[in-house]
C-alpha cells in the first residue's frame, strides 16, 4: 500500500539478488491470514532498519527461535532497554523453572536497583543448591551479604515469629559484632514477654566472657 510518499520495490528474480522496499514516509503491510517474512536459507538473515520501528498486536506477540539465541540490545551502543514499563498493571516474567534453567541479572558500576511501589520484594527459593531454600549473595567467588536501609525510619527484620523457625548467625575465624558502631543505642537480647533462656558464652577449654 502506497502512502503520500513514494514507495519503490526493486530486486532480482526468484532465487536471486535481493528485494528492497523503501518509502519516503511510511510503509504498511496488511495480511488477513498471516504474514511470513523469511529468507532462502538459514545463513541469510532478515534485517529491518528504521529510525523508529514499532510492533503492535491486538492479541499476542511471540518472539521465538528454533536454535541459537534471542538478542535484545546486544550492540555496542549506549541505550536504554525497557520491558513492561507502560502505565498499566503488568506482570513481567523472566526466566524458567524448567530443570537446569538459569536467569542472570547483571549491572556495571551503575548498581542493580529493585523497587516495589507500595509492596514487598519477595524472593522464593526452591532449589536444593547450595541448601534447600537458601539465598546466597556473592561478591566474586566469596559469599557476601549486606542489608542496609536508606534512613533511620526503616526497619530490618530477619526471621519469622509466626511458626517455629530458627535463626543462626555464624562466621569463620572472624568476629561477630552487634552494636559495635560509634552511635548511642540500646541493645536488647531475649527481652520479649515470654519464658526465654538466654545463653552467653561457652564452656569449651579456654573460652571466656568479657563484660566492660
Amino acid at each position: 500500500r502506497k502512502s503520500r510518499g513514494h514507495t519503490g520495490v526493486a530486486g532480482g528474480g526468484v532465487g536471486q539478488g535481493s528485494l528492497t522496499v523503501s518509502g519516503t514516509e511510511s510503509l504498511t503491510i496488511t495480511a488477513t491470514n498471516g504474514l511470513i517474512v523469511g529468507s532462502g536459507g538459514s545463513e541469510r538473515p532478515v534485517s529491518l532498519n528504521a529510525t523508529t520501528f514499532g510492533i503492535a498486536a491486538t492479541a499476542g506477540l511471540t518472539l521465538n527461535t528454533t536454535g541459537g539465541s534471542i538478542g535484545i540490545g546486544t550492540s555496542a551502543v549506549a541505550m536504554t532497554t525497557n520491558i513492561g514499563t507502560g502505565a498499566a498493571a503488568q506482570t513481567v516474567t523472566l526466566g524458567s523453572t524448567n530443570t537446569t534453567s538459569a536467569t542472570n541479572i547483571r549491572a556495571g558500576s551503575g548498581h542493580l536497583n529493585l523497587q516495589a511501589a507500595g509492596g514487598n520484594i519477595v524472593m522464593l527459593l526452591t532449589d536444593n543448591v547450595p541448601a534447600p531454600g537458601a539465598l546466597q549473595i556473592a561478591e566474586g567467588a566469596n559469599p557476601y551479604v549486606q542489608v542496609q536501609t536508606a534512613n533511620g525510619a526503616e526497619l530490618i527484620v530477619l526471621g519469622n515469629t509466626t511458626t517455629n523457625p530458627g535463626l543462626t548467625v555464624n562466621t569463620g575465624t572472624g568476629a561477630i559484632n552487634i552494636g559495635n558502631g560509634a552511635q548511642a543505642r540500646t541493645v536488647n537480647i531475649g527481652t520479649g514477654a515470654a519464658a526465654q533462656t538466654v545463653t552467653i558464652g561457652s564452656q569449651n577449654t579456654t573460652s571466656r566472657i568479657q563484660i566492660d
